[in-house]
């Protein structure tokens, strides 16, 4: 199962992701640049730790998935998991 059908499962709700994008760099510059991109209306971030194992190669990789859901998205998510 991949991370996007784990978070409509566990939300019970259809997610469509968009478009990803890649920013490799120092946490405040992520920052900056999703700013740039989004201005203020992405206020919440969720972040999702995860690895990938490599098993021919027997490494593993570690990064973070990052969800700047828009405010009625954000809400709607909040329902779903009955933070609100």
């Amino acid at each position: 199962m991949d991370l996007s059908h784990a978070r409509s499962d566990f939300m019970g709700m259809m997610l469509l992701p968009s478009v990803p994008n890649l920013v490799i760099d120092l946490s405040a510059a992520v920052r900056t640049t999703t700013d740039l991109n989004f201005g203020q209306e992405r206020d919440f971030v969720f972040c999702v730790g995860t690895n990938f194992d490599f098993q021919e190669a027997g490494q593993r990789l570690a990064g973070h998935f990052l969800l700047l859901p828009d405010i009625a998205s954000r809400n709607a998510i909040f329902d779903a998991i009955r933070l609100t």
